[in-house]
């Protein structure tokens, strides 16, 4: 979805976010959107910008899509940055 270190949304990515927020228009739920990263930490992360911003930047670029594509911001319930805390796949730590 995104290259590592980076909150730019990767074009196949952006086509799949648009079809789903144009879809997410017919749904009266409120979704959720968390970003993440992985346990690499992230350059100058000790004083700055670290991997909470990162994930939280990358669920900020996935909303920003699926607005894009129709999707009212009023259908988001929030939008979480996660950084490492929740992998996808923790026996790859």
């Amino acid at each position: 979805m995104f290259d590592s270190g980076s909150a730019v949304v990767k074009p196949y990515m952006r086509d799949i976010l648009r079809e789903i927020g144009a879809a997410l228009n017919g749904v009266e739920n409120k979704i959720s959107l968390d970003g993440h990263t992985d346990q690499a930490p992230y350059g100058g992360g000790d004083r700055g910008y670290s991997n909470w911003e990162l994930s939280a930047a990358r669920a900020n670029a996935s909303r920003r899509e699926l607005v894009a594509a129709g999707m009212p911001d009023d259908k988001l319930a929030r939008v979480v940055g996660l950084a490492s805390s929740v992998l996808l796949e923790p026996e790859n730590r």
